[in-house]
C-alpha cells in the first residue's frame, strides 16, 4: 500500500503482512510513538531508544512466563523502530465497560498484578533496574528530553525542579522488594476480556523492582480515570482497593516515591 512507504515508511517485510488491511491510529496512550491498530497486528513505530531495546529483550525472556503479544517482525531503519506484534484480543481495562463497574476493575487489575508477581524472577536475564530506570532519567534530564514545567504538580510540587527529585530518589531509595515489574502499568496497558485479564502491552520498561513501583503507577491510572482526567469521570472510586484486595498496606510514601521516578521517564 503506497500510503504506508509515504506516510510512515514501513519497511518491506512489515508491510507484506498488512498491505491493504484497514488500521486505526491509537492515541490512547499518548506516547511520542506512532501506534497502527490492525485486527489481528499492532504496529508500533518509534525512535530507537532504551526502552524499545528493553522491550525486545523482554518478549524474548517472558514470552511463555507471561501474557504478552508475540512479535512478528521487527526492524530497525533510518533511526526508528518497527515492531510488529499479534494484537491481543480484548479491550484495555480503561474502557468504559470497567470504569463503569469499579468492582470489577479492581478485581482485573489487581489480578494483573499478581500475574506479575507470580513470575520466578530467579535466573530471569531481565536488564531493566532501579538503576538502569535512574539512569534512564537521568539521560533524560541532561538531554533535556523533559520539562519540569510539564511535570505532574500533584506529584512534584514540593520540588523546585528535577535536579531536586534525582537527589530525594538517590537519598531514600526505599528497602528491597523486587518483583517483576511492568514498569508502566496503567490501565491503558493492561488487556481484559469480562473478568479475566488476556495480558499486558508495552512492555519498554519492564524488568526487577520494588513492587510498589508497578502498584503506585497502577493506583494513579486508576485514580485518575475515575477523576476524569482524561475525559469523563466515573463513581466508585475506592482509595484503598487494590491494596486490600492484595493484602498490602497502602504506603502513601512510597506510592509518591515511584511516580516521582516515573516523572523523570517523561
Amino acid at each position: 500500500m503506497k500510503e504506508f512507504t509515504n506516510i510512515y515508511g514501513i519497511p518491506e517485510s512489515i508491510r507484506k503482512h498488512i498491505d491493504d488491511l484497514p488500521y486505526e491510529v491509537d492515541d490512547i496512550g499518548k506516547s511520542n510513538s506512532i501506534v497502527l491498530i490492525f485486527e489481528e497486528y499492532i504496529l508500533k513505530i518509534t525512535t530507537l531508544s532504551f526502552d524499545i531495546q528493553n522491550e525486545l529483550h523482554v518478549y524474548k525472556m517472558l514470552f511463555g512466563k507471561l501474557p504478552i503479544p508475540k512479535i512478528i517482525e521487527y526492524v530497525e531503519q533510518d533511526g526508528k523502530a518497527y515492531i510488529l506484534k499479534e494484537k491481543l484480543k480484548g479491550k484495555m481495562l480503561c474502557d468504559e465497560e470497567y470504569l463503569n463497574n469499579p468492582k470489577l476493575l479492581f478485581k482485573l487489575a489487581t489480578d494483573a498484578i499478581r500475574l506479575l508477581w507470580n513470575v520466578d524472577i530467579k535466573g530471569l536475564d531481565l536488564q531493566n533496574t532501579f538503576e538502569t530506570i535512574m539512569d534512564f532519567g537521568k539521560y533524560c534530564l541532561a538531554n533535556n528530553y523533559i520539562n519540569f514545567a510539564d511535570s505532574d504538580k500533584c506529584i512534584t510540587n514540593r520540588f523546585n525542579d528535577f535536579y531536586e527529585i534525582v537527589k530525594y530518589l538517590e537519598s531514600n531509595r526505599p528497602k528491597t522488594d523486587n518483583v517483576l515489574t511492568h514498569g508502566d502499568l496503567c490501565i491503558t496497558n493492561i488487556i481484559v476480556d469480562g473478568d479475566k485479564v488476556v495480558g499486558f502491552i508495552d512492555l519498554g520498561l519492564t524488568g526487577i523492582d520494588h513492587r510498589y513501583h508497578d502498584l503506585a503507577i497502577l493506583y494513579r491510572s486508576i485514580k485518575y480515570n475515575f477523576e476524569g482526567r482524561y475525559g469523563k469521570a466515573y463513581d466508585g472510586f475506592d482509595d484503598k482497593a487494590i491494596f486490600e484486595l492484595l493484602g498490602v498496606k497502602k504506603d502513601d510514601k512510597l506510592i509518591e516515591y515511584f511516580l516521582l521516578l516515573d516523572e523523570l521517564l517523561g
